[in-house]
């Protein structure tokens, strides 16, 4: 496959998943926003998806909990960010 052709399923891959709500949908394009380097819009998007009290489909349950993988993400793209800017 050259590079053509996966850029073209990837711009595919996320229209299909633009304007759905739920949260796979919502994970997926969040992980497309990191894969551009749109740090940024991929931080916005996963605050929104916490103060909803979604966990963004997957998550650890422990004996402190559960922690979804927007709070992981969260702090990930937050040390992204400060990396950048630094």
């Amino acid at each position: 496959m050259n590079i053509i052709n996966a850029l073209l399923i990837y711009l595919l891959f996320k229209s299909e998943l633009e304007g759905r709500e739920d949260e796979h949908s919502v994970l997926g394009i969040i992980l497309c926003y990191i894969a551009e380097g749109n740090y940024k819009e991929a931080l916005s998007i996963t605050k929104e998806e916490i103060k909803k009290g979604n966990i963004g489909s997957f998550a650890k349950y422990d004996e402190n909990g559960v922690t979804g993988i927007n709070e992981y993400l969260e702090k990930y793209l937050m040390a992204k960010l400060r990396a950048v800017s630094s």
